[in-house]
């Protein structure tokens, strides 16, 4: 059930945490992300396709200008350092192996979170 009650739960008493979503396609967790954002609980940073992004909130009427971002992992600002990073990391790994891992939103997350540009990132199942 997507709660205001759980998502507290979920952030732990954390003062306007940065939350990272990535699943837009789930119209009923969106529309409490909507909520999050009209009761200022959240910033909301959405990662994936921006053209899906934009189009999910212009259906459940979210005013993308009040979101923390969008973010499409294939146009980060960051991404140069990012493949770099990767390809240090794993030597084995090619420049398209590398972006493929980034294209991936658990992994794009998992970047932001390292790199501190996110507190956590909320998906529909930890509310089940």
């Amino acid at each position: 059930m997507f709660t205001i009650p759980r998502f507290k739960e979920i952030i732990n008493g954390q003062t306007k945490p940065i939350v990272i979503v990535k699943d837009v396609e789930n119209f009923d967790f969106m529309r409490l992300m909507k909520e999050i954002l009209l009761l200022d609980l959240a910033e909301i940073l959405i990662i994936g396709n921006e053209f899906e992004i934009l189009n999910a909130c212009k259906k459940l009427k979210i005013n993308e200008t009040l979101l923390y971002g969008i973010i499409d992992p294939m146009n980060y600002y960051n991404l140069e350092k990012e493949v770099s990073l990767i390809l240090n990391e794993t030597p084995d790994f090619t420049r398209k192996q590398a972006l493929k891992k980034i294209k991936n939103l658990d992994e794009f997350g998992q970047i932001l979170l390292n790199c501190k540009e996110a507190d956590l990132v909320i998906e529909p199942s930890q509310f089940s």
